[in-house]
């Protein structure tokens, strides 16, 4: 599982949610909680970094997990993904936005920056999400289209359901305008091919997870615009997560950041497992 989990924070709501599930996560499996805050460099930043750092660590501390705490300066983005490598984490967990006048975790800027290029799975927690569905995970939605990075996300999700015990709901959406599918209906050839892509897909996910074990599985293939059926899926199973792969095949849900994942990033109401696909994969 996650021996040593970074959270990057900036004192922000987001940055606090984050830390509360990554603490809850950690305390759980076992895992030490690097708290990272970014500054400029200069005096000011690095006292304020320094107490938005202890700070975190305070707040995963008391949630019975180990936690250490680290500033650094420099361009956030390049510093959390430097900051993972070099201290060999297994998973990032961070805000979905955060503080404009510090490192603006924003999505669309640092936190889609380490999305695009972490070298390892990131769980992305909103302030409201976080809220309303707390740790530990019971029911966790995984998207997939068969793509590489799909099954990356399978393989992810998967082994944190199995982790916590938790029942697993499969999803593929074939991607079809909802005017398209009221005019050609499922007969199209089109919608045809791209509903058989989505089948396709969850049997081999449904493989997976029966050879992992799992036994609470239910699955499904839904049709419309990807990213609003992917949120849909997700409430209608009732998920504490949802997982995703951060690029994905053309034809079929194009699970590709700046389309689908990131429009799921902006308004998922739950926390979001993104995984990529290793460079040789994709």
């Amino acid at each position: 599982m996650y021996d040593r989990i970074l959270v990057p924070t900036d004192g922000s709501e987001t940055a606090t949610a984050a830390l509360e599930h990554a603490g809850d996560l950690a305390a759980a499996v076992g895992a030490t909680v690097h708290v990272l805050h970014v500054g400029d460099g200069d005096d000011t930043v690095d006292t304020t970094g320094a107490a938005i750092a202890g700070d975190g660590r305070t707040l995963v501390d008391d949630r019975g997990a180990h936690a250490i705490e680290d500033v650094r300066g420099g361009d956030p983005t390049e510093t959390i993904l430097e900051t993972a490598r070099d201290a060999t984490v297994d998973a990032i967990v961070m805000g979905s936005c955060g503080r404009a006048g510090l490192e603006r975790l924003v999505l669309g800027s640092v936190t889609e920056g380490v999305v695009r290029e972490s070298p390892v799975p990131v769980i992305v927690v909103g302030a409201d999400g976080h809220a309303s569905h707390e740790y530990p995970y019971r029911h966790v939605t995984i998207a997939t289209d068969g793509s590489e990075a799909a099954t990356a996300a399978v393989t992810a999700g998967v082994s944190l359901a199995r982790e916590h015990d938790a029942a697993v709901h499969l999803l593929s959406v074939a991607d079809v305008p909802p005017e398209d599918l009221e005019s050609n209906g499922p007969d199209d050839t089109r919608i045809g091919r791209l509903e058989s892509g989505a089948r396709e897909a969850i049997e081999r996910a449904e493989e997976f997870a029966s050879e992992a074990g799992l036994e609470a599985v239910t699955s499904e293939v839904r049709f419309g615009e990807a990213a609003e059926e992917i949120r849909a899926g997700a409430a209608e199973s009732e998920a504490d997560l949802l997982v995703v792969g951060t690029s994905g095949r053309g034809g079929l849900s194009r699970m590709v950041l700046g389309s689908v994942a990131e429009d799921v990033l902006r308004t998922a109401e739950i926390p979001v497992l993104t995984v990529r696909a290793s460079d040789g994969d994709e």
